[in-house]
């Protein structure tokens, strides 16, 4: 009975935590309530399971005792909870669809790809495809495991050269790794046709300045391998997560010093785009490096970030917006916390397609969901 009422009160905590998180009062790379509150936030369905391994025993046979009603009613508080926390994730697609068609009219209306419950239910930490294949451990320079990325490409490959994405993880510039982070949405792209690269860089003891140079060497390992991955070099998006946007962004924006790489876009998610150090000339805080030819910006943040301000991100979408000529989007997500391109969810359904959407408009070419209309219009009545 102890053990079930543990289990009831210490879900109750995170999930009631979750639905309205403590949020910072400046960026931080770690907070406890972040602790406490992405995974269950970003994956209820685990917080389901877990409450049912804990209370099964116990509520499965019924006694004439005040601890079990209690235990009785926590459960079911505990299931209504969860049940908002997954379900809430569908209050982001208006606000994506919102920004988009803001930023490119009509043409940015997102496609609205079938919801995978099986993974949301029953596998929640997976992302593998069956369609894509991945190639592991590629070494772009001499700084031994910083110095390594993952591919995934497309088991069928499209005609003519495919698209690259470039991820940069996200950890605070201290942590993390190639293999934490966006893995839905390079699989998603992967089976359409892309090529979709995860980096490392060198994290402790490296400068702002040697991370930059560590993407660069990322983009010229592409263009030297473009041949043989069947890539286009000349039509590259940057994305990243956290620390990874803030290198995804000013990749893009301090000039394209790689020889036949062209960035065409970059995406954003939960970013910090704040100062870093003094490694370089300007500085290293991204809105100081804004410029009138910075390529198509896609900025996604969480309303409930418990790590990265959600008024800073707005700022550099404010400063981007005034100098750029190409469109900047900045859609601030409720109900989102940090993190949240890590599992697919109801969440990332409809992020997916919002950026599925958006690096198809940066290429200027048609997605899925264009080509899905055209074959309908074409088809005999």
């Amino acid at each position: 009975m102890a053990g079930a009422l543990s289990t009831t009160l210490v879900i109750a905590l995170f999930a009631a935590t979750a639905l309205h998180p403590p949020l910072p009062r400046r960026s931080t790379p770690f907070s406890p309530q972040f602790a406490i509150t992405w995974w269950i936030n970003e994956m209820p369905v685990l917080g389901l399971w877990w409450l049912a391994l804990g209370t099964w025993e116990t509520l499965r046979a019924p006694v004439a005792d005040p601890w079990w009603w209690l235990v009785l009613t926590l459960t079911a508080l505990d299931v209504a909870l969860l049940a908002l926390l997954l379900l809430r994730g569908r209050t982001v697609r208006p606000v994506l669809t919102a920004a988009l068609r803001d930023g490119y009219g009509p043409a940015g209306e997102p496609p609205r790809s079938p919801v995978p419950w099986w993974r949301i239910l029953l596998v929640p930490f997976l992302s593998w495809r069956s369609d894509v294949r991945r190639l592991r451990g590629r070494r772009y320079g001499p700084g031994g495991r910083a110095h390594r990325l993952d591919v995934a490409l497309p088991r069928r490959p499209r005609d003519g050269r495919s698209p690259v994405l470039v991820y940069l993880h996200g950890g605070g510039f201290v942590m993390g790794s190639k293999a934490l982070g966006g893995w839905p949405l390079l699989h998603r792209l992967a089976a359409q046709g892309w090529v979709c690269v995860s980096a490392n860089y060198r994290l402790r003891g490296a400068t702002y300045a040697e991370r930059l140079d560590d993407t660069r060497s990322v983009l010229e390992w592409v263009r030297n391998h473009a041949p043989e991955l069947g890539a286009d070099p000349g039509a590259v998006l940057l994305s990243g997560g956290s620390a990874g946007a803030h290198l995804a962004a000013m990749t893009a924006l301090v000039g394209e010093d790689v020889d036949g790489v062209r960035v065409r876009g970059v995406v954003g998610m939960y970013g910090y785009y704040g100062p870093v150090d003094h490694s370089m000339p300007g500085g290293t805080d991204v809105g100081d490096h804004a410029r009138p030819d910075a390529p198509p910006f896609l900025l996604l943040h969480g309303a409930q970030d418990t790590l990265v301000r959600k008024e800073d991100v707005r700022a550099l979408a404010r400063r981007l917006a005034s100098v750029s000529t190409s469109p900047v989007v900045h859609a601030e997500l409720p109900g989102t916390n940090h993190n949240f391109d890590f599992f697919p969810s109801l969440r990332w359904a409809a992020v997916g397609d919002a950026v599925d959407r958006f690096v198809h408009l940066a290429l200027g070419e048609p997605g899925p969901a264009d080509l899905s209309r055209s074959a309908r219009a074409g088809r005999p009545g």
